[in-house]
């Protein structure tokens, strides 16, 4: 089972701003916001509904909480993973970003 915590986060936010999960784009990285706002497109500054990230105790829990999600309809963003990708991020998908 996924860290709760995070789960708990991040359910909150997606609910919070109305979206359904499909919506959405789950990723996990060393440097969550570099990859949102270098990768991905997000908005560094937006609507306060636009993206999150978590910091995890590991990078199998990080992973474990992607899965979790991407298993419940958000996308899941590509990327390699290693020992250093601990945080989870999760952005709303726009016409402007990229998954």
């Amino acid at each position: 089972m996924p860290n709760s915590d995070a789960v708990q986060a991040i359910e909150s936010y997606v609910r919070k701003c109305g979206r359904e999960y499909s919506q959405w784009c789950m990723g996990i990285a060393a440097d969550p916001v570099e990859r949102l706002l270098q990768d991905h497109g997000v908005a560094e500054e937006g609507d306060g509904c636009g993206w999150i990230t978590y910091r995890c105790a590991s990078a199998d829990e990080a992973r474990e909480v992607r899965d979790h999600f991407a298993a419940r309809g958000m996308r899941r963003a590509p990327g390699a993973t290693d020992a250093t990708t601990t945080s989870v991020y999760a952005f709303k998908i726009t016409g402007t970003t990229r998954w």
